[in-house]
Parts: C-alpha cells; sequence; structure tokens
C-alpha cells in the first residue's frame, strides 16, 4: 500500500500571510517528513501560474525529499460531451495542457 498527501490538505498553508506558511516546494518534505508519506496528489488549481521552470521545482523538491507526485488533478468537470464545439475545444486544449504538465 502507497500512503499519499493530498496537496490539496495544505492548501490554506500556501496562502500569502497564513500562519505556519510555506510555498509548494515546502510539501513534499513536510509529507515525508512530518507526516511519512511517499507520494503526493497534486491538483491543476494549485500549479496555475506556474511555467515550466516552476513545475521543475516542485518535482525537483518532490524527488529530493522522496515523496513524488504521482497523480496530477483536475478538478473542475471539462465540457468533452458538450453540444458547443467552442466549449468541447476548450475542453480538449485544457486536456492537453495537464497531460503535458503531468509529463513533466
Amino acid at each position: 500500500m502507497l500512503l499519499t498527501l493530498s496537496a490539496r490538505a495544505l492548501k490554506n498553508k500556501l496562502l500569502p500571510g497564513a500562519k505556519g506558511g510555506m510555498k509548494l516546494t515546502d510539501i513534499p518534505t513536510f509529507a515525508r517528513t512530518e507526516l511519512g508519506l511517499t507520494g503526493m496528489i497534486m491538483f491543476t488549481d494549485m500549479l496555475a501560474g506556474q511555467d515550466r521552470q516552476g513545475l521543475a521545482k516542485v518535482l525537483e523538491a518532490a524527488d529530493k525529499a522522496g515523496c513524488p507526485c504521482l497523480v496530477l488533478v483536475e478538478p473542475n468537470p471539462l465540457a468533452l460531451a458538450d453540444t458547443d464545439e467552442v466549449k468541447v475545444a476548450a475542453a480538449v486544449e485544457r486536456c492537453m495542457r495537464v497531460a503535458q504538465a503531468a509529463a513533466w
């Protein structure tokens, strides 16, 4: 069995000025050292605004801590089956961006 941390559980610690504040790159070490967990579930909304270099820093921190990001979750439903072709195209584009981030 592999015990993982849902990074969303620490989302309030990422807010500016939060008591016991953390950076996104601190989560893997916290999960490993404080909770004894060996993997994370990361949510796309927590990665909003990150470029490839920012994602690389998160992944590097996770690898160093021995607590890799094992799952990337898109929490918002996508309109893949909508009758509006524009909405479907936007949903497909979003899927592609999430898949690319997961591949990194």
